[in-house]
């Protein structure tokens, strides 16, 4: 989904994709991503809510790095992403009684 956002071409024209590494854990219930920079990762959790494969995918920062974002990097404008359908129009997961099917930690 990074590259369907304008400014990541616009920041990142010569970097092909946003992450870095992949460790799924858990049988593919979990995973945790490791991201170019602060900054794309910030994007991730922005993304937070996004639909895969039928499924509510969860993306949150891992337990150790919880808590006040201050000092966190701006993300990117996702809002791109909502107008497509791509991202749900709400935020997060707040006032949702759904489940997370999968969640990847960023």
């Amino acid at each position: 989904m990074f590259v369907s956002l304008p400014e990541f071409w616009e920041r990142y024209s010569w970097r092909l994709t946003a992450v870095v590494r992949v460790n799924m854990m858990a049988g593919g219930v979990y995973a945790f991503v490791e991201f170019a920079d602060e900054v794309l990762a910030s994007t991730a959790i922005l993304m937070d809510g996004f639909m895969l494969a039928g499924k509510k995918v969860r993306v949150q920062r891992p337990s150790r790095n919880r808590g006040a974002f201050a000092g966190f990097a701006q993300g990117l404008d996702v809002g791109p992403l909502r107008q497509m359908g791509l991202l749900p129009m709400e935020v997060g997961w707040r006032g949702s009684s759904a489940r997370p099917a999968t969640k990847l930690t960023a």
